[in-house]
């Protein structure tokens, strides 16, 4: 029987002979993308025959190739995000703090969100091969 690919990374996976151990003897399977793609998923448990262990990797449903729609992404709420997941730099900090009134501050943090918006809308129209 043959192995389907990572569903997460899309690599090769492989069976791994877990036979000799003394707590756990069996077979399971696991993304051989650990070292390049930190994926290294086990995907499954231990079994006592190859085919079992083969056949749970193998019985998944496939995702979609476009598991979003892109067109109902809100780029606001999604820069907002990004604004708290990625926070600016240390470097755009200096920058507001630099700025003599508190004007001219808001007006600073106000063009890096614009910048946010900008850049995920950039990577939506990519994704969506919008170039």
């Amino acid at each position: 029987m043959k192995l389907k690919p990572c569903p997460f990374c899309g690599g090769e996976a492989t069976l791994k002979d877990f036979t000799g151990d003394e707590y756990c003897p069996g077979y399971a399977v696991q993304c051989n993308n650990g070292d390049t793609r930190n994926c290294g998923i086990c995907g499954t448990p231990i079994y006592a025959e190859k085919e079992q262990a083969i056949k749970a990797w193998n019985t998944r449903k496939d995702l979609p190739s476009n598991i979003v729609d892109l067109d109902k992404v809100d780029v606001e709420k999604l820069a907002d995000i990004l604004w708290y997941k990625l926070p600016p730099t240390k470097e755009q900090l200096e920058d507001i703090d630099f700025l003599e009134t508190e004007e001219a501050k808001i007006q600073r943090v106000k063009r890096l969100k614009e910048y946010r918006r900008e850049a995920v809308t950039a990577i939506l129209d990519e994704l969506r091969g919008e170039e």
